[in-house]
Formats: C-alpha cells, sequence, structure tokens
C-alpha cells in the first residue's frame, strides 16, 4: 500500500500459500482524486487467468452517485447497477482507508462510519479502536492526553453487506433504513475482501513517525487463519 501524496491512495495484492489453491487473485487498487475535486476509483487485475477492471467516478457535489464508466469482472457480467437513492455520497474502498488515516492524524481514534460502493457491491464500514472493540469519543482526546497517547494506533475494521446490517441500521442512519431495505432481495457476496462472508473484520495498524502516522500493518480474519499485509518498502 502506497500513498504518494495527499490526494491519491494506491493498494496491491496478491494470493499466496494455502489461499493461492483456492482462488488465484492479483489486483491494483487506485483511487485518485481529479482536479475537478471528483475522484476516481480504479482496479486492474486478474482473476483466475481471467482481465478484470473497474473504472468509478465519484462526484464531490453532495447527493451525487457514483458514475461506472468501466467494468469487466470474470464472474459478474455487469456492475451492480447503481440506485440514486441507495448509493447518494457512497465513497470508493480506498477513499475509507484515506479518510481513515486523516482521522489518525488528527485524534489519534478510529470511530467512524463510511458507505461504499466498489462495482460490484454496496456496504457499510464500521470502525472502531481496537484497544477497547467500542466506538470511542473523539471529543474525549485533548491537547494533554494526545501527548500520552502510543506511537501505534490499531483500528478495528467491519465490513457489513446490506443485508447484514440492516437490522443495526435504525441506530447509525434511521433515515437509510427504509433505502437498504428496497434491496434486501439483491444480495452481493463479497469481492475483494475475500472468503465470501455476509461480515468480515480485518485490522489496521498505523506507526507513528517524524511525518504523522502511516499504514504499518493489516491482518485478515479468514477460515485459513490471518493474512498479514504489509507496506511496500
Amino acid at each position: 500500500m502506497t500513498q504518494a501524496q495527499t490526494d491519491a491512495l494506491s493498494a496491491s495484492g496478491k494470493t499466496r500459500g494455502m489461499v493461492h489453491w483456492f482462488k488465484n487473485y492479483a489486483a491494483t487498487f487506485h483511487s485518485t482524486a481529479q482536479p475537478n475535486g471528483n475522484r476516481t476509483y480504479r482496479v486492474i487485475a486478474v482473476d483466475a487467468d481471467v482481465p478484470e477492471t473497474r473504472h468509478i467516478e465519484f462526484p464531490i457535489a453532495a447527493g451525487s452517485s457514483p458514475l461506472v464508466i468501466d467494468f469487466s469482472d470474470r464472474t459478474q457480467a455487469q456492475p451492480l447497477p447503481v440506485d440514486p437513492l441507495l448509493d447518494q455520497d457512497r465513497i470508493d474502498p480506498l477513499s475509507v482507508l484515506q479518510k481513515l488515516l486523516h482521522q489518525v492524524n488528527q485524534v489519534q481514534a478510529c470511530d467512524a462510519v463510511y458507505r461504499v460502493y466498489d462495482g460490484k457491491r454496496r456496504y457499510t464500514v464500521l470502525t472502531n479502536n481496537s484497544a477497547t472493540g467500542q466506538r470511542g469519543n473523539r471529543d474525549l482526546i485533548d491537547a494533554g492526553a494526545a501527548k500520552q497517547v502510543s506511537p501505534n494506533v490499531k483500528c478495528q475494521i467491519t465490513l457489513q453487506t446490506e443485508t447484514d446490517h440492516q437490522a443495526r441500521l435504525s441506530e447509525l442512519d434511521p433515515a437509510g433504513l427504509k433505502a437498504d431495505a428496497l434491496s434486501a432481495n439483491r444480495r452481493q457476496s463479497p469481492g475483494f475482501w475475500p472468503f465470501k462472508k455476509q461480515e468480515q473484520t480485518m485490522m489496521i495498524e498505523f506507526k507513528q513517525d517524524s511525518n504523522g502516522y502511516r499504514f504499518a500493518a493489516f491482518d485478515i480474519n479468514s477460515p485459513f487463519g490471518t493474512i498479514k499485509g504489509r507496506p511496500v518498502p
């Protein structure tokens, strides 16, 4: 995972070891801010020797919906249709990580809720501090406390597909409960996140250096153990 500048974020990965026998997959992901303020999400991947691509634009204007420009996938002929009601103001997956990094640098806390569209599905991402397992309170972090914060911050990330999080949606966004219920029968299996579970979790660690906090490591829970990721040198 690399971050060349504040308005661009890239990540790449491939299956190895035991996991490779179940899914032969490699991909590169890019999220970049355009001069007009819109954000572009691109995926270049190979799944079982079949090339895949995704190119999605996310307008900056409030209330806007994503625009799928290009899409090809081994297991899905067409992208998930964009719904003006369900998908307004959603962001791409890498923007979640970018917003999380910004938040950690600002208040050393992870508590947030993000609504995501990636071309294959829509879902909600919940983030919280792993030390307590509870969503933190940023208001409690003052200047004095910030000086005592550990050099590392660990965040637990939970991805919930729409059918999985509907029961909890009312406490997060009561206005969105009815909207998401409209698509209850349109179940989407996870794409980038492995093993096609309705709810998935991962742990991301941020390490502090002279320039602030940076991505240090991530661990994804899977049926075969923990998948570990580290920054590219």
